[in-house]
Order: structure tokens, then sequence, then C-alpha cells
């Protein structure tokens, strides 16, 4: 009869791949730097920025630090353009995705906050949302007609996106939305550097990770136009302008560990079993991870 031998290896398990689904601990860098130089000592050192997505993880966070200000890895998300209309029974498959711009737009604005304007030639432009325009609402299918396509309505007053925004939802639905090439036709004819509905105002984590916990202070995020990086004071986020200086804190990823029972069976008098299970071992073997200080401490010989 054969002889079997069987290798415990401890692996790690990395079928999780969101930040949220690892546990991970917090690094402290008392050294001020700006957000820039920040990322970059986090990532070549740890994981990245801070993320904090729970209140368990912000609690965590405030006991490790003890400061009362420092940089985390929430920062301006340049590519959540988005519509001011949010009924999700109003766009078909593919509307919400309808682009127009003008050659050389969006323009990256170091603000966190931009909106769209459509110009006579129908094409879309990014523009600061407290500039004034004129602007087009929506104002609803005609009732009582055989009429289904949506009406527009230009609206000649000049306004900032977001006093826009709040006339056409007091008078008639939203800022205009637009699906398709015939809605971009027909308010092209009204149009003249004109606000539409499609903004972007969002924000996301250092890694890609989205922002999913509401954690900002009163009447934050503010509205200066280089504020498009997160700080925690007191342990509430509030944008600030990413060339300050300020302690900071990383983060590194802790994955689990799981054991792994390998089967080995003998194919011939030459094989040496114990020898080849160690060869294994050898190869799955994974530095030891010690958490209290977030570092990955080689395994000794």
């Amino acid at each position: 009869m054969k002889r079997a031998a069987v290798v415990m290896a401890v692996v790690m398990s990395g079928l999780c791949l969101l930040p949220a689904c690892f546990p991970h601990d917090y690094i402290i860098v008392q050294t001020e730097k700006n957000i820039k130089d920040a990322r970059e000592y986090c990532r070549n050192k740890y994981t990245d920025l801070a993320v904090v997505q729970s209140k368990e993880h912000l609690d965590k966070l405030m006991k490790l630090t003890g400061l009362n200000s420092f940089w985390i890895g929430l920062n301006r998300d340049t590519d959540a353009w988005t519509w001011s209309l949010e009924d999700e029974t109003y766009y078909g498959e593919g509307d919400t995705k309808f682009p127009m711009w003008e050659d050389g737009y969006p323009i990256d604005h170091t603000n966190y906050k931009s909106c769209v304007m459509m110009a006579q030639n129908g094409k879309w432009k990014d523009d600061l949302c407290g500039n004034i325009h004129n602007f087009i609402c929506y104002k609803n299918s005609t009732e009582g007609t055989s009429e289904t396509s949506p009406s527009f309505i230009r609206v000649n007053t000049l306004m900032t996106w977001d006093a826009a925004r709040a006339y056409c939802r007091n008078n008639y639905i939203d800022l205009a939305s637009v699906r398709n090439q015939t809605e971009n036709d027909q308010i092209k004819n009204m149009a003249s550097n004109s606000w539409i509905g499609f903004y972007r105002n969002s924000w996301r984590w250092s890694d890609g990770s989205e922002d999913v916990f509401d954690n900002w202070l009163p009447e934050t995020p503010s509205s200066d136009l280089d504020a498009s990086c997160v700080a925690i004071y007191t342990g509430k986020w509030a944008n600030s302008r990413c060339i300050n200086t300020r302690p900071f804190v990383c983060y590194n990823r802790r994955t689990e560990m799981k054991v792994v029972k390998v089967g080995l069976k003998k194919a011939g008098p030459s094989v040496d079993m114990e020898e080849l299970g160690e060869e294994i071992l050898n190869m799955v073997r994974i530095p030891k991870y010690q958490a209290q200080t977030g570092r990955l401490i080689p395994e000794r010989p």
C-alpha cells in the first residue's frame, strides 16, 4: 500500500477585494506632509491613506491618534458625473451615459464640485457652479395631449447652478436631463451657455473605494475651490486645501489566515516524503503579520 503524507499549510485569504471586507490596522504618522506626499508615503510603506468606512472604524481610529486634525484618504471624485433628477424610472438603459462634451472638456478644475452648461452648438462644457448662466428646466410631458416627449423651458434669469436647480424644483420638476440625441437637439434650439442638470459633487477614497460613510461637519464640504482633500477635525470630515501640511494616518490591510490540508501520495521509493512536504511549505510560507504595529515581520529561519 502506498503511503500518503499530509502537509498543513497556512495561507492568506484573498477572496474579498473591497477595503471594507478586510480588517486593517491604522498607522499614525506625526510628520506633517501635504496630501500628495502623505499618500506617497503610505503607499510605499503600507497600503494607502486611511480608509474609514464605518463608525466602528472611526472609533478605532480616534482612540489611536490623540490628534485633533490629520489627513485621511478621502478626496474628490473627478469622474462621478450624475444628473440632478434622481428619479430612476425616468431613465432607460444607457440614458444616464449620454455624453455630448465639447472638445477639451470636461476641464479638470481643482475644486471638487463642477456643473455643466450647454453651448449654442449643443455641446456640453463644465463650469464653476458658482458662475451665473440662464438655464433649462424640465417641465414634464404635456398633459392632456398625444405628445409624450418631455418638454423643457428656458429661464432667462442668470443664476448659479444651485439656485437654478432650486428654481426648477420649485416651479417645475428639475434642471433638464438629456437622455438622447433627440432631447439634446431640442434643448440646443433654446440653449445659449445654459445650465443643465449634469454635475459632479462626489468623494472617494484614495485607494479607489466609494465613500459610503457620511461623517461631514455641519456646513461642509466648504465652497473653497481648492479644498479637494479631507482631514478629520475632532472626529468629523472637513475638506481642506491639499497643499496644506498636517499629520496623517495610513492603513495596512490585514488578510485572514486559513489552514489548508494537502494530501501527498508517494509515487516511487526514491521520493522523500518529509523533504517534499517541507519544500511545499516553503513555497506557500508567508511572512507573519504583527498587528500591533501594522508591519510585516519576516519569518525567522
